[in-house]
């Protein structure tokens, strides 16, 4: 949906609002570079790896790692962002990358475990799909950043809660999630550093690459209206 939705929104936008959103945007694929190379890409290996007989606690732990990393990482960059960019909530902007990467995390999860139909995922994706560009449609001739960013969370959380419903009906993470393993923090911390230390060097590479194409622009513009 990514690439569809910028160029989507290219065509129904006009030039001003047009480049805020692409400053936005790319403030938001930093985020979810870094969120989804430490939280959801290395689900894949240790999903099944480590933690496949625990494997409900262990996406319930990652999932609460990787928000209160978005919430970090969020306010810190809507502290530049807004700098460049006018009239856009905080609320708004950490929603839809919380959303972003949380239907990755998702996905990965049932492909690591399959512990629903893989099928699901495209079904989530179509879904998705639906809801932004229903939206876009519905909202074009009186889009915002802010009413662009709604679109684009709503779209994201209903796609996670398809996987939620799903999970919660089709499995049994009922009977196999322990509240106790959610609040050991000997658990987070395992879950963390191990992700974190698998995911380091692609980490530094992918985000290098961001400041490469993207990043120094971004910043420049930024420190320069300061």
């Amino acid at each position: 949906m990514n690439f569809g939705s910028v160029l989507v929104l290219s065509t129904v936008l006009n030039e001003t609002v047009f480049s805020e959103f692409v400053v936005l945007y790319s403030y938001s694929t930093l985020i979810n570079i870094i969120l989804t190379t430490v939280f959801s890409a290395p689900i894949l290996v240790f999903g099944i790896k480590k933690w496949d007989s625990e494997k409900y606690n262990y996406l319930s732990v990652n999932i609460i790692c990787f928000t209160i990393f978005n919430i970090v990482f969020s306010i810190i960059s809507f502290f530049f962002l807004r700098i460049q960019v006018t009239q856009i909530f905080l609320l708004n902007f950490l929603l839809m990358n919380f959303g972003l990467t949380l239907v990755e995390i998702f996905k990965r999860f049932i492909f690591s475990n399959k512990v629903i139909s893989t099928g699901f995922a495209p079904v989530s994706s179509l879904l998705m799909n639906i809801v932004f560009f229903s939206g876009i449609y519905v909202y074009k001739d009186a889009l915002s950043l802010n009413l662009i960013l709604v679109v684009y969370w709503v779209a994201y959380l209903l796609a996670s809660l398809f996987f939620v419903i799903i999970i919660y009906y089709k499995t049994d993470i009922k009977k196999e999630l322990s509240v106790l393993s959610i609040f050991n923090k000997d658990f987070y911390t395992s879950v963390f550093f191990t992700h974190f230390k698998y995911a380091k060097w692609i980490l530094a590479g992918a985000v290098s690459f961001w400041v490469y194409t993207q990043g120094i622009y971004i910043f420049w513009q930024s420190f320069w209206r300061i």
